[in-house]
């Protein structure tokens, strides 16, 4: 992707959970709420929380779900059981906490996710994808706005204080590094002649999006073309994933380790990475401690979010 100086901490990073992929795996963890949104296969009971059914027919939704992600059915399975049995496992709580969303919170919710993925378009493209749309789609909103709220109830957080950052900084600084990057404006056209008006623009010295690459860049071709490229001169057209790239390189910055001052801000989101990641955990754990015993399964759906395990759907 285009982007700006990353951290790079080349032990550290692994564990780490940023916001935007904690709650990305909360959203994931919701929409198992909704259960039976796909085609209805076997009203059958697989399992119950606190009397209240996990039905065969959400099962096989989900378990289709983990299989398009590239899992056998065996864990497939398992993914499809954890998920709905922890999902029952919020929605009572959030009953007895008596945690609840407005309409107008909902309401500002989508309009978060229309902002978040490009517009009206872009939202219904991920709707399509994860395969809810309409009402179903702002229930599981409504499910991960009940979920945020739950946790802080439920499990302390833990602020990431000006110490926790310098520690940080102080025992790991030898792995900290920006890589090397390039400055450049560019111009990004929907086709090639376009390009080719753009870059007598940036030959005149006009125009162009200041922006910067560097070498962690996912976009392979568009890393070859910058770091191939001589400075001050206007390259391309480049083609680039549909689109047509010209650019000038203004600058270049060798890979560097960081001081504290670069560095303090990402490793402040790094550590809050961490400690949602941790606090997720022991939310999840305490929901556990709570339900385990009153989650009954087939022998056949058993996880070990099941506290017991039955023979037969009568006596869930």
């Amino acid at each position: 992707m285009v982007g700006s100086l990353a951290l790079t901490d080349r032990r550290h990073t692994a564990g780490a959970m940023a916001p935007a992929v904690f709650f990305a795996l909360l959203i994931a963890l919701m929409a198992a709420l909704l259960g039976g949104c796909g085609e209805e296969r076997s009203a059958e009971p697989v399992a119950s929380v606190h009397g209240v059914p996990i039905e065969a027919s959400d099962v096989d939704f989900w378990m289709s779900s983990f299989e398009r992600g590239g899992e056998v059915p065996a864990a497939a399975r398992r993914g499809a059981m954890t998920f709905l049995i922890n999902a029952a496992w919020v929605r009572r709580e959030a009953r007895l906490q008596d945690v609840r969303v407005t309409r107008r919170e909902l309401a500002a919710e989508e309009g978060r996710q229309r902002r978040k993925y490009g517009g009206a378009q872009g939202l219904a493209t991920l709707r399509r994808r994860v395969g809810l749309t309409g009402s179903k789609f702002r229930t599981r909103l409504r499910l991960d706005l009940l979920a945020r709220r739950l946790q802080p109830l439920l499990i302390h957080e833990r602020p990431i204080s000006s110490a926790n950052v310098a520690s940080y900084y102080q025992k790991n600084s030898q792995q900290l590094e920006a890589p090397a990057a390039r400055d450049l404006r560019a111009i990004v056209s929907r086709d090639r002649r376009e390009a080719l008006e753009a870059r007598r623009q940036l030959r005149s010295g006009a125009g162009g999006k200041p922006m910067t690459i560097d070498t962690t860049n996912v976009i392979d071709p568009l890393r070859h073309a910058v770091f191939s490229a001589p400075e001050g001169v206007p390259m391309g057209p480049v083609r680039i994933r549909g689109s047509w790239w010209v650019f000038q390189v203004t600058a270049t910055r060798p890979a560097h380790r960081l001081s504290f001052a670069e560095s303090k801000d990402q490793i402040r989101t790094l550590l809050e990475g961490k400690r949602e990641a941790q606090e997720f955990k022991e939310f999840v754990a305490l929901l556990g401690r709570r339900n385990r015993e009153e989650t009954e399964c087939l022998g056949r759906f058993r996880v070990p979010e099941c506290g017991a395990v039955v023979e037969s759907s009568e006596q869930l």
